[in-house]
Order: structure tokens, then sequence, then C-alpha cells
């Protein structure tokens, strides 16, 4: 619970920087009538399901575990809402499953379908999470995932500019590591590359600003 704490801890002191520069550069560059600087905070969780699997071109190895893994997750994304319908930011955001924090950093794309205080929007996201295991022991940082999440879910807006959004999506991550091949007598059989393909399903609630 503690990691989960310092997560989220953290993940505010990345919005405040990132979001004061955003309000300064509101203060320079002019708003056009339906155009406003947007931040959306989120919080909730990614949830493995199916198998993940495992690809080397050793020996043509592949192998499929179950997919049990479950991310604590909260992320914030700055940028412009061009109009009551479409919004593109950049967003950064710390996920912590168990002795292990991704620090993922994605394109957003967000589309509201209706023009009215309750509405569906679609929610589109492209990126690299940045990984550091082993937190308990020694830190040490990983080769990252390249992922991309597709969301749909409600927004209603509360007051002007202030929104409360609930959403539902799916992620899919790819990883590819160069690992060591060692037989049952612990001898070296090559060097070469792994790929890792998984799936999750994500939960969010959070507020648009």
């Amino acid at each position: 619970m503690k990691y989960v704490l310092f997560c989220i801890a953290l993940m505010f002191v990345i919005n405040e920087l990132l979001f004061s520069q955003t309000k300064d550069s509101i203060n320079i560059i002019p708003i056009k009538k339906h155009g406003h600087f947007s931040n959306i905070t989120e919080v909730g969780g990614l949830f493995g399901f199916g198998n993940i699997s495992y690809k080397s071109s050793i020996e043509n190895t592949s192998f499929k575990n179950k997919n049990s893994n479950k991310f604590v997750s909260v992320t914030t994304i700055n940028g412009y809402q061009f109009n009551r319908n479409f919004f593109l930011g950049i967003g950064i955001g710390i996920e912590c499953p168990e002795n292990i924090i991704n620090m993922p950093i994605f394109a957003d794309i967000r589309i509201d379908l209706l023009k009215k205080k309750v509405t569906p929007f679609l929610d589109f996201g492209v990126g690299y999470a940045v990984r550091a295991a082993n937190i308990k022991q020694k830190p040490y940082f990983q080769k990252g995932d390249v992922i991309t999440n597709t969301q749909i879910g409600i927004k209603i807006n509360i007051v002007n500019h202030f929104s409360w959004i609930l959403g539902l999506g799916y992620r899919f991550q790819y990883n590819r590591q160069i690992i060591k091949f060692t037989d049952t007598y612990g001898l070296l059989i090559g060097t070469g590359p792994v790929e890792t393909f998984s799936n999750y399903l994500i939960l969010k609630t959070g507020f648009v600003f």
C-alpha cells in the first residue's frame, strides 16, 4: 500500500509542474472562442486477461503464461480542447504493480460524440511505458513497453470547463528484450530477442479541468 501512496503523491507533483507551465502559456497565447487548454486527471486500474505470449528466435521458442497482472494507475494529460468535440494532448502516468513502477508517456486523442451536458466519448492513445523493477531490493531499469489504449466512456459536464468522466477500455502492450538462454546444465545456448505480447482491461474515472 505504501508504494501505491508514493506513486499517487509523485503523480500529483508531476501534474502540478506540468500544469503550472500550461497556465503560464494561457497568459501568452490568445485563446479562440471555442478553444482552451485543458487537463485530464484519471485514477483507476489495469487488469490483465488472457495469456502473455513470449516468442524468441532462439530455437523458435514460444510459450504462454496466464496474465494475472493488476496495475494501479494514475495519469494526467495536458492538452488543447479545440472545440466541444475534439481534444489532443500529451500524458504521463504512474502504474504500480507489486515491486514495479511503470511510467507511461503517451499522446492522447479524445472525441466527445454529442454536444450535450452528458455525452459518450472515445479515447485513443499510443506511447511508451518506461519500467523500473525490484523496488524492495535494488532498483534497476528495464526496457519498457510500447502501449496502445482504446477507451469508451461517459462525460458529465458539471460546470463550465469542469467535467467528471468514467471510462472502460483495452490496452495492448508489446515488449522486446535481449536475454541469454541456457540449457538444463546452465550452459549458454545463445543470446537473442524475446518478444512479449499482453492485454489489459482498463477501468478509470477522473476529472476534466
